[in-house]
């Protein structure tokens, strides 16, 4: 310290001044303001007497872990004290609110997704999961099938769609207690249940049974949302940009999904989705469609496969449906009207003078 800098409390005085500035000085980096800051000590070496009096409160320890890679962590048995401040009054109920205040909600959108299942739930769509058939080697199931499978579905329900890197980097967000509830296995070495890297993702990915997967996720839907009571079925095809795949996907009028078909190289979505409404259940159902589907063989394949009606979207560019359908709807005489020219005329009279027109006159 330089002889002219010798103040009392130095400590809580410079603790302060850094703290009245902060949240303003993070709000100019990163665009928006603090909450609350959190630190740690070293019990072996400091008692955290500085935080104390400055207005900090110890939360307790840490587990005795350290960072050694960007999703790995190993032990280090030298547990940290956790002391946290709040820079925000009440910042604690404002943080477990429904709705986050205006200037913390933007940040919350753009966090990735976590795991916010219980145990109990992962447990339910793992067993709903186990009929897929296994394909890997024995030597490879420190992940089961079933509770990759859970996982990769858990990632897809909160937003994760980029692939096999973002779903490890989903699954390390999982807690140890979720892990377990995966049936994944622990770590001889350090007691800890190990997290799927890219690798075993891409591995599922490429060669797990589709339709498999799908017959167990309807199963395990209709178990959790009951059985669907909505007359309507939508079809609509959609692009995954960073996956490069089209699908073609079935839901009811409440967003409910029903199935899904990849499209293969070389076709396009209209006879994926004549298949797709081949497996589904269209008895008085109204199937709705957009215009690239408003095809007589689609038509058919609902009200005679399935026995349902469908409305399908016309658009101005189809002109030979458009002309056709004028024709259709264009006022004309109702058959078997004899008179075209006057199609007012009753269908149950007959043409020419009133009068009996037998011969004889009687």
């Amino acid at each position: 310290m330089l002889p002219d800098c010798h103040y009392s409390n130095l400590v809580s005085r410079f603790m302060k001044i850094m703290l009245a500035r902060l949240s303003a000085d993070w709000r100019e980096r990163w665009g928006h303001p603090l909450a609350a800051v959190e630190t740690f000590v070293d019990p072996q070496l400091y008692q955290g007497t500085a935080y104390k009096v400055s207005g900090w409160s110890q939360l307790g320890p840490t587990s005795g872990f350290k960072r050694s890679a960007v999703d790995f962590y190993e032990a280090h048995d030298c547990p940290k004290q956790v002391w946290l401040r709040e820079l925000v009054k009440k910042a604690r109920v404002k943080l477990r609110a429904a709705q986050l205040p205006p200037e913390w909600a933007g940040v919350e959108a753009q966090a990735r997704p976590r795991c916010r299942a219980k145990a109990k739930e992962i447990q339910s769509l793992r067993e709903h999961l186990a009929p897929v058939p296994e394909f890997r080697r024995k030597q490879a199931l420190g992940y089961p099938l079933a509770g990759m499978l859970a996982l990769i579905a858990m990632a897809m329900f909160s937003g994760v769609v980029r692939g096999p890197e973002d779903l490890a980097q989903y699954a390390a967000t999982l807690s140890q207690g979720q892990l377990r509830a995966l049936n994944f296995r622990e770590n001889p070495h350090t007691g800890r249940v190990r997290c799927p890297k890219a690798s075993c993702f891409r591995q599922v990915l490429a060669c797990v049974d589709q339709a498999a997967v799908q017959r167990a996720l309807l199963r395990w839907q209709e178990q959790v949302l009951g059985t669907n009571a909505d007359p309507t079925v939508i079809v609509d095809g959609k692009t995954l940009r960073h996956a490069g795949l089209e699908v073609v996907n079935a839901v009811n009028g409440q967003g409910r999904w029903l199935g899904s078909r990849i499209v293969p190289d070389g076709t396009n979505e209209i006879p994926v989705a004549r298949t797709l409404l081949e497996n589904l259940d269209l008895d008085s159902k109204l199937t709705l469609a957009d215009a690239a589907h408003t095809q007589t063989q689609t038509a058919q394949t609902v009200l005679f496969g399935g026995g349902g009606d469908y409305l399908l979207t016309v658009k101005e560019n189809q002109k030979e449906l458009c002309q056709t359908l004028a024709t259709l709807l264009a006022e004309q005489s109702f058959s078997p009207s004899p008179d075209r020219a006057d199609p007012v005329r009753h269908p149950g009279t007959q043409p020419g003078t009133p009068g009996n027109p037998r011969p004889d006159g009687a």
